[in-house]
């Protein structure tokens, strides 16, 4: 059992009497085995699964196909930069709402690049 069920196990036991039935949720879940199909069982379903479907050719071709992350997106374009900063939890809560109730879809991240942009343009 790992430290974090752990803990949250050692607190629940530690709460009162009103909370007997999420202690016996909580026990239900962190002391139950882990179920995974075995090894052989992966292997029988991966067979009848290539069996089942005909692969065409063009996806037998490793240089045809992509694993991974697609490379499309900001962190693949060289024009942009991943930064770090801290700000309030309440103020971050309170830009996703509004971001969310605007309904354009507008990112976290274009809001911050049009606030700075802003800022620097008062700088010149």
């Amino acid at each position: 059992m790992s430290s974090k069920f752990r803990d949250l196990l050692t607190q629940a036991r530690n709460r009162t009497d009103e909370d007997e039935e999420v202690v016996k949720e909580v026990e239900a879940v962190v002391e139950r085995p882990a179920t995974f199909p075995s090894t052989s069982a992966r292997v029988k379903a991966a067979a009848s699964a290539t069996q089942s479907a005909p692969v065409p050719d063009s996806a037998r071709d490793a240089s045809t196909v992509k694993r991974g992350r697609p490379r499309n997106g900001k962190r693949s374009d060289p024009n942009f930069t991943q930064i770090t900063a801290y700000i309030s939890k309440k103020t971050h809560q309170d830009v996703k709402v509004a971001l969310l109730r605007e309904g354009d879809g507008r990112e976290l991240s274009e809001l911050v690049e049009e606030c700075l942009a802003s800022w620097l343009q008062r700088q010149q």
